[in-house]
């Protein structure tokens, strides 16, 4: 405002000047000071109110230049340094112009000096000016040009054939499309289109072409051919057109890029060939009598015990009366009649399909009859517990080969029985491998339990006193035999269990229950006198820690100290163990005392009583103990 205040008086002050120039040298240069603070005024207030909405030429410029010569401008960062000289350029003689007509109106032409001051208030402005304003108008520049190159026909020949759509991944077709459009394009593409045209524009491409091919596909299984047609030329060009028409009309960008591809106008071609088959096959299933064939099995078993030989039997009585029927009823000339034979690969497997998926139900039926017939009792029976042991062996994949209870008959049983008879039989042998399973989990949860409580009842009957498991099993008051602590461990076993038990899990039970036994005799050893020679040196005692682990008894994982050892089938290392505890020893006179520690491991008891009798037996002055946990 104060800027506009003074150019206001500068400019009333003017006309007064004028008129002072009649009065001498004064008046002269009064009105000259008035025009040149009428000068700088108004070239300051032009200088600092300029903006690009003034200036719309330069704009124009760069985007004209880059226009002009695109290949000098693909790269934005080159486009940028040279088109800001032009801008730059382009400000300054707008500028300069404005600044000689502001002159003319108030002091007529610059002189030198002036011209310089103006000049350097002009670079300062078209400093400041440059980074407020070149920045927006390169990047709409850019934008703009960038927008009319990806509208002009250079991104418009880049669709792939059908060949190579079925040859290539969309990896692959991706990369033969950019270098296809670079060989094509007349230009060097802008940088800003080269992510548009890998990233949207091509993959656009590839995604809508993948779409029609399936589409395509599609619609060609789907149609129709009127029952008039016959003649192979007829029935292609029908499918071809309506092909098209119905692709169109579900993608309407296919109208102006149909894809021909070759797998689809092969098979087009393959079914305007086979047109009558095709009908036949169409047809075959609603001609197919399920009666008859339900029929034939009661009649006939013996043919049609297995599917391949009913289906043979069936195709010789049913398939050229059921030919000339559909033949009939779809009206087909006689040329085309006399082609068709129940010879035909394709014919029979049509009739095979069709005859399959329709009789299958009839099969089982029959199938489930025999089944009730040939073994009446099934629901009381179960595998004998041998056999379900060695089910659990093999995996619980596949029976055993032999079923000692398995029914036998003289009548011929259908596949579908024989496959029913497993069936069911699996699934009661699953059940039994559950209960087997169940029987071992309580046999390692019971073994903790009863050898504490044997422990108890041996120290009262040392003591004379009755116990809970005397009392409860009837045990002698002084005697606790093997025989007495399987009985224990048995009973206790069942009860959480059930019965009978496997003779698998009684050997366990046995083995444990010799464990147990071993313990308490161990225990029982008599106790050094009191009044043995205090100058007898006492023997020094140690003992080693020999850690089983392992995923089944057959791999384990054996660790005493440093050593160790893994086992994948084989015998027990005992005699390398009992070496490595004499090595250890160092000859030196001690009581050694082997705890084989076993912990959640898959290891069975059996296992661990199998080492720890080896080890007795190789070191017996040592106190071979085991240690059980799961």
């Amino acid at each position: 405002m104060k800027h506009l205040f003074w150019l206001f008086a500068a400019l009333c002050a003017m006309p007064l000047a004028a008129e002072m120039t009649k009065e001498g040298d004064g008046a002269v240069k009064l009105e000259k000071g008035t025009r040149e603070l009428a000068f700088q005024l108004l070239l300051r207030e032009k200088l600092a109110h300029f903006s690009d909405g003034k200036f719309p030429a330069s704009k124009a410029k760069i985007t004209d230049e880059m226009r002009r010569a695109p290949q000098n401008y693909t790269s934005r960062k080159i486009a940028r340094q040279r088109t800001e000289k032009l801008y730059r350029a382009e400000m300054e003689n707008f500028l300069r112009n404005e600044v000689d007509k502001i002159a003319r109106s108030t002091i007529g032409i610059l002189d030198a000096t002036q011209r310089r001051a103006a000049d350097a208030a002009l670079r300062r402005t078209v400093d400041q000016k440059m980074k407020e304003l070149f920045p927006a108008a390169f990047d709409e520049a850019r934008n703009q040009l960038a927008a009319e190159e990806r509208k002009s026909q250079i991104f418009a020949v880049i669709y792939p054939t059908g060949e190579e759509l079925e040859k290539f991944s969309d990896a692959d077709l991706a990369k033969k499309l950019f270098q296809r459009f670079s060989d094509r394009a007349k230009r060097p593409v802008m940088e800003e289109n080269l992510p548009y045209l890998r990233q949207t524009l091509i993959s656009h491409v590839i995604v809508a072409c993948r779409k029609q091919q399936e589409t395509q596909k599609k619609l060609l299984a789907q149609l129709r051919v009127p029952q008039t047609l016959w003649a192979a030329n007829d029935v292609e060009k029908f499918l071809r057109r309506e092909l098209r028409t119905a692709v169109e009309r579900e993608i309407p960008e296919a109208k102006e890029h149909f894809i021909a591809f070759p797998a689809v106008e092969q098979t087009l071609r393959f079914r305007a060939q086979n047109i009558a088959v095709e009908r036949i096959r169409d047809a075959m299933p609603d001609m197919l009598n399920v009666q008859k064939y339900r029929a034939l099995l009661e009649e006939e078993p013996q043919l049609h015990a297995t599917w391949q030989a009913s289906e043979k039997r069936i195709a010789a009585l049913f398939l050229p009366a059921l030919l000339v029927k559909i033949s009939d009823e779809l009206h087909a000339p006689q040329e085309v009649k006399s082609k068709i034979k129940a010879e035909d690969p394709a014919i029979q497997k049509f009739f095979s399909d069709a005859a399959r998926k329709k009789f299958q139900a009839a099969r089982q039926d029959h199938a489930e009859r025999q089944f009730k017939r040939v073994w009446s009792d099934f629901d009381a029976w179960l595998p004998r517990l041998e056999e379900t042991e060695l089910f659990v062996r093999q995996g619980e994949n596949a029976l055993p080969d032999t079923i000692a209870d398995r029914p036998a008959s003289d009548e011929i049983l259908f596949t579908e029985t024989q496959e029913k008879i497993d069936a069911e039989m699996r699934q009661k042998f699953i059940a039994e491998a559950k209960r087997l399973k169940i029987q071992r989990q309580a046999v390692e949860t019971v073994y903790r339990p009863i050898a504490e409580e044997c422990q108890k009842l041996h120290k009262q009957q040392r003591a004379g006193e009755t116990g809970f498991f005397q009392k409860l099993f009837g045990l002698a008051p002084d005697a606790l035999t093997l025989d007495e602590i399987i009985k224990i461990y048995s009973e206790k076993v069942e009860t959480s269990a059930s019965r009978p038990l496997f003779p698998v899990i009684r050997q366990e039970i046995e083995i444990r229950a010799r464990a147990i036994l071993q313990q308490i005799q161990t225990s029982a050893l008599p106790d050094v006198k009191e009044d043995a020679p205090e100058e007898e040196e006492k023997r020094k005692s140690r003992t080693f820690i020999l850690l089983v682990g392992g995923n089944s008894d057959t791999e384990l994982h054996l660790q005493l100290g440093a050593w160790q050892q893994k086992l994948n089938g084989g015998e027990l290392p005992a005699q390398t163990i009992a070496e490595e505890l004499k090595r250890q020893i160092d000859g030196k006179e001690i009581d050694m005392i082997v705890s084989i520690e076993v912990a959640n491991s898959a290891v069975t008891y059996r296992r661990v009583a199998e080492l720890r009798d080896a080890l007795q037996k190789l070191l017996p002055d040592a106190m071979i103990q085991d240690i059980y946990r799961k």
